[in-house]
């Protein structure tokens, strides 16, 4: 399901997530790919992990890894899982590509978890900006297709994330933005490439 390309080997996306997870923790990844954070989590962290994914192949990609997937559309709600049934539900580099509201799958995301982990290529990298300005429709490493051909149809900064955050009163407990394999620590919104939030329901924060 993921729309984008991974944009190191060393994955320090997959360390930041495992920083806030804690061990032991049951984790639901949501459009899963082939495991590989899931099996992340589950060696650094000892986690017990659940991933989803709509693509058969990744499925035996995940089997392979001896990660437990199930197959099913996270376009659709995900009523499979129960309230509250696990700790961690991770969106990775995938939200660009759902076609739900994404403030829709956000509340069912914090519904079965306590906690929602989200990344998301950030549409205001100045890279992006000047494509734009050159008048080209921007592509880069973490949204590599060309806009007859992708499958991503959500586009957004880290402005735009953390102005639905605040309309649908969803508390931000954690923030760490990337660029390349570094951390951007100012200027955010021009300068990373990668943003990644954990989430908490309004109130639990």
């Amino acid at each position: 399901m993921n729309g984008a390309a991974a944009n190191n080997n060393g994955r320090l996306d997959f360390a930041r997530i495992a920083g806030w997870t804690e061990r032991g923790a049951r984790v639901l990844d949501l459009g899963c790919e082939d495991g590989a954070m899931l099996a992340y989590l589950e060696k650094e962290r000892g986690a017990r992990g659940v991933g989803v994914d709509i693509d058969p192949a990744n499925l035996v990609r995940c089997l392979r890894r001896g990660v437990q997937a199930v197959h099913s559309d996270i376009n659709e709600d995900l009523s499979l899982f129960s309230d509250g049934s696990f700790d961690v539900v991770v969106l990775s580099q995938t939200l660009q590509s759902i076609k739900r509201p994404t403030a829709q799958i956000l509340r069912e995301m914090l519904r079965v978890g306590k906690a929602a982990v989200v990344s998301f290529p950030n549409f205001g990298h100045w890279k992006m900006r000047t494509q734009l300005l050159r008048g080209k429709m921007p592509s880069g490493p973490l949204l590599p297709h060309e806009w007859h051909d992708t499958p991503n149809i959500r586009y957004c900064t880290i402005s735009d994330f953390e102005s639905l955050c605040r309309a649908e009163k969803l508390a931000v407990t954690g923030r760490v933005f990337l660029s390349g394999e570094r951390e951007a620590r100012f200027c955010q919104n021009a300068l990373a490439d990668l943003a990644i939030y954990k989430l908490a329901a309004g109130g639990k924060a």
